[in-house]
């Protein structure tokens, strides 16, 4: 869709109309999946709704492995939700049903069952686009709760695989390696059963599927610009299907791939072209919620730009919470703690400990140097989520797997030490060739 001889408007142009389709796409999907008989989707959230009703951590004493059955439980009320005489609305707001005695989300079965309409309320989520029920509602009209999360987790496990296997074919087995080491701090295991961690995890899985067996890693696609939509679309997925969970993870490795399997040694093009991929990323991601908002106030009586405005306002500054303030340095204390705890330093100085080893003795060097800077950027973006204090503050057990870009890049720059010296031997070849061409 974009070229490298795009001028700046042409670029715009293209975006913007890449947004529209979108917006228009999503829009449809769901309209369409809300018309659909809830009847069956209901009959298999209430078959062993007992049975999530609070967070549980897989592991005990280990946060990261935390299972947000709460979300979860809104996305499934949000699914069985009933049809009201306004589907416009219903779409634009995702409403769930709750009983005014208990007030509570997770009495799934008490909240779906009463038949009395006088003793229910319900409560709108207007902000998010909810674009997981697209795929959440026609999957529960053929399977329980308990089926899909099962599913999810052989969905993921092959997508996985499937990955690992076209790098191994690509002669890039050490890559493979430090990648699955890697993508471990996600903690998949959570992502296969916790509806709420695994949309981020699904994009990211398909978006690395996606530059493998397009053939983009195998030239410097990043540098010729080729790679704008893409991101803007990746961005625009996060936005239809993610609540506010890990993003920049979706963001940060397929640049970090990108990266790696580029022969660039330019570092302002390759610093220069990061910024532009990130900033497509962005424009997809912010455009979709914009999109959604605007459509949300012209279509109904509430301004949702408005519930926005707020809740952003509370995310970047939460003040005190139990007398402590909350800070940028306290959300990112509870987001890195995970990581010093035995098995992530044990996973992490593995990964590190085998990256050198394969290294082994190749030198660094300065084009090493000057190709490590592009990716020490993309290694810094989690800190940015810092910046919103209050949600990674309250929200670490999911936030904290952004952190997974910072040690991938890692990983990927101690391969590069290796590579680097490779590309740097091929110069000399190269400039060698010239100097015996002119003579």
């Amino acid at each position: 869709m974009f070229r490298e001889n795009d001028n700046c408007f042409k670029i715009i142009l293209k975006s913007a109309l890449l947004l529209i389709a979108g917006i228009v796409a999503g829009f449809f999907a769901l309209l369409l999946v809300y018309a659909l008989p809830r009847g069956k989707m209901k009959e298999h959230v209430l078959e062993n709704a007992d049975s999530y009703t609070e967070n549980y951590m897989l592991v005990d004493g280990y946060k990261s492995t935390l299972l947000d059955i709460h979300t979860d439980i809104v996305m499934l009320s949000a699914a069985i939700c009933p049809a009201s005489d306004n589907l416009i609305a219903d779409m634009m707001f995702a409403p769930r049903r709750r009983l005014l005695e208990n007030d509570d989300d997770s009495q799934l079965t008490a909240n779906y069952t009463c038949e009395d309409e006088s003793l229910v309320k319900y409560r709108r989520y207007p902000r998010y686009w909810h674009g997981y029920l697209v795929i959440l509602k026609p999957l529960l009209m053929l399977f329980s709760v308990a089926d899909l999360r099962l599913i999810y987790f052989f969905v993921q496990s092959i997508l996985l695989l499937i990955i690992m296997a076209g790098l191994i074919k690509k002669n890039q087995v050490s890559f493979a390696v430090c990648f699955g080491l890697g993508i471990l701090v996600i903690n998949p295991m959570v992502t296969a059963l916790n509806f709420q961690n695994a949309s981020i995890y699904f994009i990211l899985l398909l978006s690395l599927l996606f530059l493998i067996c397009s053939g983009k890693l195998e030239g410097d696609y990043l540098i010729r610009k080729e790679c704008m939509a893409f991101f803007q679309i990746i961005g625009m997925s996060v936005a239809y299907f993610d609540f506010f969970t890990y993003p920049v993870a979706a963001l940060g490795v397929p640049l970090l791939f990108l990266l790696y399997f580029s022969d660039g040694k330019d570092v302002k093009k390759r610093i220069g072209y990061v910024m532009l991929h990130s900033v497509m990323f962005f424009a997809g991601y912010i455009g979709m919620y914009l999109g959604k908002w605007a459509l949300a106030t012209l279509l109904t009586d509430v301004n949702v730009f408005k519930d926005a405005y707020d809740e952003i306002m509370i995310l970047l500054n939460a003040g005190k919470v139990e007398g402590e303030e909350i800070t940028i340095i306290s959300g990112m204390a509870r987001n890195l703690v995970h990581f010093i705890q035995p098995p992530y330093l044990l996973l992490i100085a593995g990964g590190m400990i085998y990256a050198a080893a394969v290294s082994g003795k190749a030198k660094l060097t300065l084009i090493w140097a000057r190709r490590s800077i592009p990716v020490l950027t993309v290694a810094l973006y989690p800190f940015c989520h810092m910046l919103a204090s209050a949600h990674s503050y309250y929200h670490y057990h999911f936030v904290y797997r952004e952190f997974a870009v910072t040690v991938l890049a890692v990983l990927f720059m101690i391969l590069d030490i290796k590579k680097s010296a490779n590309i740097a031997c091929v110069s000399c070849r190269q400039n060698e060739n010239v100097l015996k061409s002119i003579d």
